[in-house]
Order: C-alpha cells, then sequence, then structure tokens
C-alpha cells in the first residue's frame, strides 16, 4: 500500500508539472541582440520582440531579457508564451513580489484605437512585462488597451499596465465561439497582474479586466484607479456562462481593487446554473464594491473586504457595498438562484438619507425578455456598518408580469449590523415580513435601543444575541456571541449588559461617579444608569464586618446619572454596596 501510496502521488505530481509546459523551442531576445543570430541561447539572442514573433511557432517559449523595448503596438500570431524577466522577493507582500525588467513602450502616439498587444490565436501565454501606456507621459493615453483579445483560453501572469485608454486587459471569448460543452481548457487565467490608471477615453465602456463570454480565474490582481462616465469595474464578467463541462465557474479571488467606480461586476453568468466564486478580494474607494445582476446561476460572494461611499459618477446610483439585482428565473428548479454571502464586511462613510446601502438585494422594475427580475440569497455572518442603510432588500412588482411574491428571497441571519444611520435592515415594497432574528444591532440591549441603525416596519428582528457575530474582541478565539466575556474582565456579557457598561471594552466598568459627605448633609453619591433597572443599595460602616443581607435603599434608574442622598447620620466612614435587576 504505500509504495501504490507513492506511486499515485508522483504521477500526479507530474501531470501537473507538465500542463504548463511547452515542448517547442526556446528563444531570446536582448537589448544588444542581433536578429542574424541564431536566438537559440542568451548569448545568440535576436534583437526585436517583432522578430522572434515572426520566427517562432505555436509551443515555442520567447524569453525576453531586461530592459526598455520601444516594441508596441504588438501582435502574438500563435501560441506562444511571451515571457519578460523581472525579480522576485519573498519577503515582499504577496503583491509586491515579482517586479518586472522587462518594459514595453510605444512607438508613437498614433494607437489611440489600437490596442499595445493584440492576442490572434488561443491558448497564448503572457507573463512579466511592464507595459506604459503613454508614448510622451503628457498623461493622456495613447492606446484603448493593454492586452487585446478574441480568443480564449488566454493566460496573463504578473504583468504590470499602466495609463490605459478604455481596457487594461480585455478578452471577448468569440474565437472559437462558446459552447455550453466547453471544458476546462478554455478556461483563461489571469493572475498576479497590476493594473492602474485605466482612463476611459472612448466611446465603449472602459474595465480593468474585461471578460466577454470568456470563464477566468482572476486572481491576485491589483487593480488601481479605473475612471470615466462610462467607466465599468476593476474587473468585469459579461455573459461568461459556457462552463457546462469545467470544474467550476469563474473565480475572483484575492484581488485588491483601489478607486474603481465598481470594484467587481458579473452579469448574465450561470448558463445552467453553475456557481460563480468572488471571495477574499480587497475593495476601497469606490462607489459599489460588488454588483451581481441578471444571474442564471449563484454566486459565492464569500470573506470580502469592502469599504464605498458617495455616488456614482452619473449621479444616478448611490453607494452600494454588496449589491445582487435581478437574477433570471431564480425559482425555476433546473437553474434555481440562490447568492450566498457570507463572511464580508462592508462598510460605508454615509450621512443620514443619502441612500447608501451596505448590502443591496432588489429587482428591476423594467422587463428584459427570458429574465424575471427576482433575486434568491443567504445573507450570513457580515457586517455592514456606517451606510444610511445597512441593508436594504427591495421588492415589488412595478414592470414585472411574472406571477410571483415576493420578487426578492432573502435569508438573513447571524449579521452584525451598527452604526447605520436611518436603518440597520430595510425593506421595501413587502407584502409579508422578513424574517431577521438573530442579528447583531449595535446594542446588547435588542434592535430598538440604539438612538439609529433599527430595523424598518416589516421586520421581525427579536431574539438578538448577547454578542456580535463576526468579531472577536478579547481574540480569545472564540466569537464575540458564542464568548460569555468578550472582553476579558470580571464581568460577563450579561452582567455588563445590566449595568450599563460595554462588553466589548474591558475599560468599560460600572463605578460610583461621585461620591461626598458634609456634616449635616449627609453622603451624596451619583452613577450611571439606565432604565428599567432597579439599583439596590446596601451600607455598611466597618468592612471588617459582612454587609447586611437587607436593603438599605431601592433607586429607580433615570439614565443618564442617577444622584441619591443618604441622611448619613452616624459618623462616617460609610461604605456601599450595589446590585441591579429588572423591575
Amino acid at each position: 500500500m504505500k509504495w501504490y501510496g507513492r506511486s499515485a502521488c508522483l504521477s500526479l505530481l507530474l501531470g501537473l508539472l507538465a500542463v504548463p509546459s511547452s515542448f517547442g523551442a526556446i528563444y531570446y531576445v536582448a537589448t544588444n541582440g542581433n536578429n542574424g543570430a541564431s536566438g537559440l541561447s542568451t548569448t545568440q539572442a535576436w534583437g526585436s520582440i517583432s522578430h522572434a514573433l515572426l520566427q517562432a511557432v505555436g509551443g515555442d517559449t520567447i524569453r525576453v531579457m531586461p530592459g526598455t523595448y520601444p516594441a508596441l503596438p504588438l501582435g502574438i500570431p500563435s501560441a506562444i508564451h511571451l515571457e519578460g524577466s523581472d525579480t522576485y522577493n519573498p519577503q515582499a507582500a504577496p503583491h509586491e513580489r515579482h517586479t518586472s525588467l522587462t518594459f514595453l513602450t510605444l512607438t508613437s502616439t498614433n494607437y489611440a484605437q489600437s490596442a499595445a498587444i493584440t492576442i490572434q490565436s488561443t491558448n497564448v501565454q503572457l507573463s512579466r512585462f511592464t507595459l506604459n501606456g503613454d508614448w510622451n507621459n503628457d498623461g493622456i493615453p495613447d492606446v484603448k488597451a493593454g492586452i487585446d483579445s478574441p480568443h480564449r483560453p488566454i493566460e496573463i501572469r504578473q504583468c504590470h499596465l499602466s495609463t490605459i485608454g478604455g481596457y487594461g486587459i480585455r478578452i471577448l471569448g468569440s474565437a472559437p465561439a462558446p459552447l455550453p460543452s466547453d471544458t476546462e481548457f478554455y478556461r483563461c487565467r489571469i493572475i498576479g497582474n497590476t493594473l492602474s490608471n485605466i482612463l476611459h477615453t472612448n466611446v465603449n465602456s472602459g474595465a480593468g479586466i474585461y471578460l466577454f463570454q470568456a470563464p477566468a480565474d482572476c486572481i491576485s490582481n491589483v487593480i488601481n484607479s479605473v475612471s470615466g462616465l462610462n467607466s465599468r469595474a476593476g474587473i468585469y464578467l459579461d455573459r461568461c456562462f459556457y462552463t457546462a463541462a469545467m470544474s467550476g465557474g469563474s473565480r475572483v479571488e484575492a484581488n485588491h481593487l483601489d478607486h474603481c467606480t465598481v470594484g467587481v461586476w458579473a452579469s448574465m453568468f450561470g448558463y445552467i446554473g453553475e456557481s460563480m466564486s468572488i471571495a477574499h478580494n480587497t475593495i476601497s474607494n469606490g462607489v459599489i464594491g460588488i454588483r451581481i445582476t441578471a444571474s442564471r446561476g449563484p454566486a459565492s460572494i464569500l470573506s470580502n473586504q469592502v469599504h464605498v461611499s458617495g455616488w456614482s459618477p452619473s449621479g444616478l446610483t448611490p453607494a452600494r457595498g454588496i449589491w445582487v439585482q435581478a437574477d433570471n428565473n431564480p425559482w425555476d428548479p433546473p437553474s434555481m438562484t440562490d447568492h450566498a454571502v457570507s463572511g464580508n464586511e462592508v462598510q460605508g462613510n454615509a450621512t443620514a438619507g443619502d441612500g447608501t446601502a451596505g448590502l443591496c438585494f432588489s429587482y428591476n422594475s423594467s422587463v428584459t425578455d427570458g429574465q424575471n427580475n427576482g433575486v434568491r440569497a443567504t445573507a450570513t455572518w457580515n457586517s455592514a456598518s456606517r451606510f444610511d442603510h445597512g441593508v436594504r432588500i427591495e421588492t415589488g412588482t412595478n414592470g414585472v408580469s411574472l406571477p410571483h411574491t415576493p420578487l426578492v428571497e432573502v435569508k438573513f441571519h447571524y449579521n452584525d449590523l451598527f452604526g447605520n444611520q436611518t436603518y440597520g435592515a430595510q425593506t421595501i415594497g413587502f407584502t409579508g415580513t422578513l424574517n431577521a432574528a438573530s442579528n447583531w444591532w449595535g446594542s446588547y440591549s435588542g434592535p430598538t435601543s440604539p438612538p439609529a441603525n433599527p430595523p424598518s416596519p416589516g421586520i421581525l428582528a427579536t431574539a438578538w444575541p448577547l454578542g456580535r457575530y463576526t468579531v472577536d474582541t478579547d481574540q480569545d478565539g472564540i466569537r464575540d456571541h458564542l464568548d460569555a466575556n468578550d472582553d476579558g474582565d470580571r464581568y460577563n456579557d450579561l452582567q455588563e449588559m445590566y449595568i450599563g457598561s460595554d462588553p466589548a471594552d474591558a475599560a468599560s466598568q460600572f463605578q460610583f461617579e461621585q461620591g461626598t459627605y458634609a456634616s449635616g448633609d449627609g453622603v451624596t453619591l451619583s452613577w450611571r444608569s439606565l432604565t428599567n433597572r432597579l439599583y439596590h443599595i446596601v451600607r455598611s460602616t466597618n468592612l471588617l464586618v459582612a454587609f447586611p443581607t437587607t436593603t438599605y435603599a431601592t433607586v429607580t434608574g433615570a439614565p443618564p446619572t442617577n444622584t441619591w442622598i443618604d441622611p448619613a447620620t452616624p459618623l462616617p466612614p460609610y461604605f456601599y454596596r450595589m446590585s441591579i435587576t429588572n423591575p
């Protein structure tokens, strides 16, 4: 059995290693090379990338040595691996370990409607290049796309593209035409790239990475600044649903997206109900973090960190942290959609009444052929804070002809909703009641205690917990809702709820705020108090003797501060002990 196990592992390892390998020739290009040389070694390197592309055939590898090459625009005619040079520092942050040493520049400003690199074949691999789309460094892009292709599969790794006038990377996926029988072979891979300053300057909308009918793995990319009135997203996946025979749907995971109007936008995926994974992404300084529209299959939106605020450049849409909108026929059993929205941390920067929402689930009031505009989702273990509405769930029948009500169905439990301006959660258009039991509403006393952040009418919000679901305040490995003492002080959470201290802050302790004695006026005591509390006081003049068992005085809570006077006829000292109950 041991030998069998070792043989199986060895075979698997060899199989995995064989996948990215090329069995063709390996050629070299250098800035001091000679196109009359053989190109087969670093000492016999060719002098230009365009010459190498004319000589190489499918399956060959072209390795471009460090340096600057005025080579753009380029066309890659066959299934070639075009590889630049880089340094690798394992001690750096994950997105900064590769630094390209091969720079590609334009030859003039005459390519404003062209791509810097056009891939003209399937199965091309491109890696480790730095590309600047601004030839004369005037801040205006001189190309409309960094890397452009109608083909799939394509693999792009560890490239740095900057100052592009529309699309950083665009794969249209029409060659070959997509089929429901497509296998894993047709999956594109866009991994470890950095794209910055993607400025929309064309008639069509722009995006950092734009995929049309091209299922892909988009992993560990850094996208900084996608702007313009028609800019779509840092990563936009449009109708990437031809994955019937693949191992799974598209994956958008572990990307960093900053200053993109929309972080990740996926539309009309899941042709036969397969899922898309959008997980572990960090999205900041945008308007919409993650948007799902018109899907035919479920999205797994898991463990993303999203920070958005403001309104879209068009002035039509307020900030949405995660927005799931208008699925395609989610109640049809063959393609039933139930999005998993879990473990996400969504934060805004709202003012009251600005309409922003952390989590938004909504139908579409317009009618689209073949689409019934409903949404199904299960939202658990998320936190949503500092929006106008932590959660907004909008349903209705306006413009929708299909007989289904409600048009939005959300299972909503075990979420943390706090610090939101108007509503922690709001429903619009519901004829029934949304079951939102067992969520945290920003207070240990329940959903109606905070001055803001309550549930709107039509939401069942009972059975709130004595702790928060998404945090571990004292970092003891136990989330607050399961931890009897979140902050690790001498009071457990239930005791702190009664005395009015903060169960998440070890420095928050109940104490007398003032104690004074004046001869003839007695002793005056003051303390922070709560409504619906009785404060029972016992008194002693000698700590060497146990406190009496009978109550000396009972005071009804009158927040924010109770003041009580003890006539105190014997001479001092005086010692007091207090207990707290409900009336």
